[in-house]
């Protein structure tokens, strides 16, 4: 396989990490590929990668590091002559990644290496969003202190240790139940006066 830029060595490792190398063989990328009009260029990269392959394995599928070789040289060339332009492939390919991949993404050490490269703010933000792409963040709330009551939160949650404890999985239910109920007739009395 070959080696990304010195510069780009731990985006290109938090890339591999989050599992990109899976979707640049898959047909998903592919169709990212027509659509960008790029299906011609990362042929011809992986052709190249292929020709260069010193060790030939019976038996063995390449495509995976071929692939992967394959998007190191766009990198390492796009990151060369345009920064932005590098940053911009990383952006699309982790939004059509996301979007195969149907979860969110665990991304943030590649927030931090695009940090390190002084990538485009834009394109941090985009990035930081596919952590959450299909999950939404929970909303925050504030306790009022009229309301708050943390021995007897300690006390049911004590109660529900001695539940496990004791292996009684319904009784933990029950209580942890009860504390969301009596949460949420707290918060309905609150907005009702």
């Amino acid at each position: 396989m070959t080696d990304p830029h010195p510069r780009i060595e731990t985006l290109f490792n938090s890339l591999k990490d989050i599992g990109i190398g899976d979707f640049l063989i898959s047909t998903a990328f592919k169709r990212y590929l027509i659509k960008s009009n790029a299906e011609e260029y990362w042929n011809k990269t992986l052709m190249e990668i292929e020709y260069n392959r010193v060790v030939i394995m019976a038996g063995r599928d390449y495509n995976y590091a071929d692939s992967l070789g394959a998007f190191a040289i766009t990198l390492n060339s796009l990151f060369i002559d345009k920064p932005e332009d590098c940053f911009g492939l990383v952006n699309d390919v982790m939004k059509e990644f996301a979007n195969w991949k149907g979860e969110d993404l665990k991304i943030e050490e590649l927030v931090k290496d695009l940090e390190l490269l002084s990538a485009p703010e834009n394109i941090i933000k985009d990035i930081r969003l596919l952590g959450n792409n299909f999950s939404k963040p929970i909303p925050k709330s504030i306790v009022p202190k009229e309301i708050w009551n943390s021995d007897k939160i300690q006390g049911y949650i004590n109660k529900m240790d001695e539940s496990i404890s004791k292996s009684d999985y319904n009784l933990t239910i029950t209580i942890a139940y009860t504390c969301l109920e009596g949460l949420f007739k707290a918060f309905i009395g609150l907005k009702s006066s």
